[in-house]
């Protein structure tokens, strides 16, 4: 009785030879599509944050008193290539915002030097979506072509030129 347990035993291993292997190959690609995917998103979120970074320490610098505007766009410039993510030709823009004699806010002037009479310094860059990724140049080029990362900061000034009197700061 033994003997016909072990023959029973024995057949279905034989009905059940290769199953693991065929199963093997139809999952293994679907898996390593699936880890090559999640590391180029992956990948795409680490260069958004840096491009967001970059913008962010380069407004951050602008802020203060005696920076230039070619100071600025270097900061960004050379932040995103330490990453390995080289902005677009020209993308990296740094301006400043004034107020009119109303109080309205003027659009942005990127034409000229910093000075102290910004209320406000904008600072904006933009990496190629191709630069930042791996798989969707290679399989969708005409898709990725025209994409970008952009990111956009817009601080408060806090250069000063003059003596702060809170009295007249705040009379009305």
């Amino acid at each position: 009785m033994l003997k016909l347990f072990r023959l029973k035993r024995s057949s279905r291993c034989r009905e059940r030879r290769g199953a693991t292997a065929v199963e093997f190959t139809f999952v293994i690609p679907i898996f390593a599509l699936f880890c090559v995917v999640c590391f180029d998103f992956s990948r795409l979120s680490l260069a958004r944050h840096v491009v967001q970074n970059a913008v962010y320490r380069a407004g951050r610098q602008a802020m203060m008193e005696g920076v230039t505007k070619q100071d600025t766009i270097d900061s960004v410039t050379n932040y995103l290539n330490l990453y390995g993510y080289p902005p677009a030709e020209g993308s990296v823009i740094a301006g400043q915002i004034y107020l009119d004699d109303n109080g309205h806010v003027l659009p942005v002037n990127t034409a000229n030097e910093f000075d102290n009479e910004s209320v406000e310094f904008y600072v904006e860059a933009t990496v190629p979506f191709a630069n930042a990724t791996l798989v969707f140049p290679t399989f969708f080029p005409k898709w990725v072509e025209d994409k970008n990362i952009t990111a956009r900061i817009q601080v408060r000034s806090e250069r000063y030129s003059g003596f702060f009197n809170p009295a007249e700061a705040y009379a009305n």
